[in-house]
């Protein structure tokens, strides 16, 4: 998550990306991201950051993912 919120935070167009931790269970993470449009998104989906991030992802890093 790291390499994903830092690179994030520098993209043109990304208002915020932010890491929060559950008070009550260490190991859940909410993540809140806020881009300018749908273009800026799918520059940011073509990252080495955000592959990372899939990455990840893929290996069993993740419990549970949703997009709201």
């Amino acid at each position: 998550m790291k390499i994903e919120a830092l690179g994030t935070r520098g993209e043109a167009g990304s208002y915020r990306f932010d890491v929060l931790r559950d008070q009550e269970d260490p190991c859940k993470f909410t993540i809140y991201e806020a881009y300018q449009n749908e273009e800026v998104i799918e520059i940011h989906r073509a990252t080495p950051h955000f592959k990372a991030w899939l990455d990840f992802k893929d290996s069993g890093g993740v419990k549970a993912f949703s997009v709201q």
